[in-house]
């Protein structure tokens, strides 16, 4: 069960640390490909971690490489959390200023004038009189 489970550790590291490279890289594209092996990676850990919790017991060997490979896991989730921070943090900004300019866009009318309003007309007339005396 321990190699079992330390190659989960290591497959789902590796997937996390691509992810992250794919967040870092100027073209993100892909990493929705990843979701679905990573979600099973993650449902595999899981489950191994609470079977050892219930009382699985493993030799020291086992132990030692089982924590070297949670470490290396927990190190990858890490920065894996840095670069989906900071993705987020880009996209809102990206998102904002969009919103802003099409907000300011809005705001300023349509004319020439110095608020970029349309000129004021006159009131159409109500009603015209004609003089036909002449």
């Amino acid at each position: 069960m321990s190699d079992a489970l330390i190659h989960v550790a290591e497959r789902l590291t590796a997937l996390i640390e691509e992810e992250t490279r794919r967040l870092r890289s100027s073209q993100p594209g892909g990493i929705a490909s990843l979701q679905a092996e990573k979600t099973d990676l993650a449902q595999l850990w899981t489950e191994g971690l609470e079977r050892l919790k219930r009382g699985d017991r493993l030799p020291e060997a086992d132990r030692s490489a089982l924590g070297a490979a949670a470490a290396k896991l927990e190190e990858a989730l890490t920065r894996n959390e840095r670069a989906l921070r900071a993705a987020t943090i880009a996209t809102d900004r990206v998102v904002s200023a969009i919103a802003e300019a099409v907000r300011e866009q809005r705001a300023c009318g349509v004319g020439y004038g110095i608020r970029r309003q349309a000129p004021r007309t006159r009131a159409p007339a109500s009603g015209i009189a004609v003089d036909r005396r002449l």
